[in-house]
């Protein structure tokens, strides 16, 4: 008789153990900046967006989201908007036509970032 051939024989797959004295490294969280850094808004700001703390991308959301709702968005382009009465506390004058583009000029004004606190070393 002939011994079995490879094919018929069963194939044993080797799979690697992780040391269970070796810990994983865990990844430390990221502190948010720039962009999607949480700031603080003013009072002109806070009664078009309704909301006190929250990041500069979502700033621009909820403001784009207000003009659409009030109808100030140009209908023949879309990247225009003329501001209201609430709208022009922060940007612009009343009925002037804005580019939505130039939006975080107008915000950051109305931007309260927050100080670092001050250690004693």
């Amino acid at each position: 008789m002939s011994p079995p051939s490879r094919r018929t024989q069963p194939k044993i797959r080797k799979t690697k153990r992780r040391d269970p004295r070796k810990r994983r490294s865990r990844k430390k969280k990221k502190d948010y900046g720039g962009i999607s850094k949480v700031v603080q808004v003013d009072d002109a700001l806070f009664n078009i967006i309704k909301v006190r703390e929250c990041s500069r991308s979502e700033i621009v959301k909820r403001v784009w989201r207000y003009v659409r709702r009030h109808n100030l968005q140009d209908p023949t382009d879309g990247r225009f908007f003329c501001p209201d009465h609430k709208l022009s506390q922060v940007m612009g004058e009343v009925g002037e036509r804005q580019n939505g583009f130039k939006m975080n000029k107008f915000i950051k004004e109305h931007i309260i970032t927050p100080q670092p606190a001050f250690t004693f070393d």
